[in-house]
């Protein structure tokens, strides 16, 4: 597809310390089938975000404010995010190369899990290391 064609030349130029973020949607219409919000196009989707049916997923709280949903609608090439202002507590969805994925130091740290904060301190640990 040409958004792994993308994402693998943006890993070819930079190396595999890069991160994907991924804008998150949530359903917020009373009214909507769930299942018609499913493999939507980004135009599609921006027109039920218009409509109020999907709102982004927690933007204005600090763990996806940075994730800079303005520019999301607007973009139509991968283009960098400036992360330098964004809360300790960001927490974007992401995708992330594999070999990054499975190194030891970029892993989950097991003292976090189940505790609300284990994504936070890996974006955290990948902030600090990779960006």
């Amino acid at each position: 597809t040409a958004l792994l064609r993308a994402m693998n030349a943006i890993v070819t130029q930079y190396g595999v310390h890069v991160l994907f973020v991924v804008p998150a949607f949530e359903v917020i219409s009373q009214t909507a089938n769930q299942s018609l919000f499913t493999h939507l196009s980004k135009q599609q989707l921006l027109g039920f975000v218009y409509l109020d049916d999907i709102a982004p997923f927690h933007a204005d709280m600090n763990a996806q404010k940075c994730t800079a949903y303005d520019v999301w609608y607007d973009a139509s090439q991968p283009y960098r995010l400036d992360y330098s202002p964004c809360h300790y507590a960001y927490e974007p969805w992401y995708i992330m190369h594999r070999n990054m994925s499975v190194a030891t130091q970029y892993q989950w740290d097991n003292a976090f899990v189940g505790r609300g904060l284990n994504k936070v301190e890996r974006v955290y640990r990948l902030r600090s290391e990779c960006w």
